[in-house]
């Protein structure tokens, strides 16, 4: 049975190992740049940061600002990572539907997922999940000597 909980100290590895796994395998992200210890635990401190344990750590899920400033505050943009031997078993479909929770407790009306266009399987999962085609930003990413798009999803959260 899948648990989602808040995120905390003993979380810091197992977020960074996954992160930074997907940095540097993939064009998923566009940064290149590792995580730090010191990265991951500021992100705990200052985003909601959602654990999936099913029953070890199992991924990832935060939510944070989309845009600085008072006219964005009701805006933001999530992260969600899976652990790769928990992919393709439905877990990221409960981890989406735990952060929306949260965010919509936490007064967030719309969250936003930026894709990279090489995630076609994310792109398909948030498109199921309800998340409308905002946005294609062509070439606006760079890694691994590719030009990648950027697809914006948003899902509104009020009911």
């Amino acid at each position: 049975m899948t648990i989602f909980r808040d995120a905390g100290e003993r979380d810091v590895t197992p977020i960074l190992t996954l992160w930074n796994t997907v940095i540097t395998e993939t064009t998923i992200t566009f940064t290149s740049k590792p995580k730090t210890v010191e990265d991951i635990a500021r992100m705990i401190d200052t985003r909601r940061v959602r654990i999936a344990c099913d029953p070890g750590f199992a991924g990832f899920a935060t939510f944070g600002p989309f845009r600085d400033g008072p006219g964005y505050a009701h805006v933001a943009e999530l992260t969600l990572m899976v652990a790769e031997d928990h992919r393709g078993t439905g877990l990221a479909k409960g981890m989406l539907n735990d952060l929306e929770a949260q965010a919509k407790a936490d007064g967030i009306d719309i969250l936003i997922a930026g894709i990279s266009s090489s995630n076609t399987r994310a792109d398909r999962f948030f498109a199921r999940a309800g998340y409308e085609l905002s946005g294609r930003l062509p070439k606006v990413g760079r890694k691994a000597g590719q030009s990648l798009n950027l697809i914006i999803r948003q899902k509104p959260l009020a009911s």
